[in-house]
């Protein structure tokens, strides 16, 4: 096999490739959607924990002062509140990081998961967004994928004998 048939095969598995993806968009479309379903509970959590200030909580031995600590480092909600996170600040030790965490717990324990509240519009819209620049990406390379073929059909052409005998 030449170099140009084997580039011409190469490209002709990409696109076959690109093809499948295209014809099955719906079902990765599915696919996102389900997964999305799957964490419907996580999702309704954090938004919930996400409603919990910190500037608003009165949690022992974190004032103002150290509010403030918390707010620089991106924890401003319940949500934003982890051991990790809160280990890796100067000056949070276990006593504070525990005291952090127990108010977090508190306001998780009163969660109430609804199983019948929809998935966020928004969300939703996110997944149809990616979906569809996926599908133009796919369009683009197999419409210019066409012309790849051809090209490479032509250099095979000009690059063997036969035309040259002629």
């Amino acid at each position: 096999m030449s170099k140009g048939e084997s580039k011409f095969r190469a490209r002709l598995i990409e696109l076959e490739k690109a093809r499948s993806e295209y014809l099955n968009l719906s079902i990765i479309r599915e696919q996102k959607l389900k997964s999305l379903r799957s964490e419907k509970r996580a999702r309704q959590l954090e938004e919930y924990l996400n409603k919990y200030f910190l500037a608003d909580a009165q949690i022992a031995s974190i004032g103002p002062s150290r509010k403030s600590t918390l707010q620089s480092y991106g924890i401003e909600t319940a949500k934003d509140v982890s051991r990790d996170s809160l280990l890796s600040i100067q000056g949070f030790g276990p006593a504070l990081t525990n005291n952090l965490v127990a108010w977090r717990d508190s306001i998780e324990c009163e969660f109430v998961f609804d199983s019948n509240k929809g998935m966020p519009q928004s969300l939703i819209n996110e997944i149809d967004r990616e979906v569809y620049h996926q599908r133009l990406d796919l369009e683009s390379r197999l419409t210019n994928g066409k012309k790849q073929l051809e090209e490479i059909t032509n250099e095979i052409y000009w690059n063997t004998g036969s035309c040259r005998q002629r």
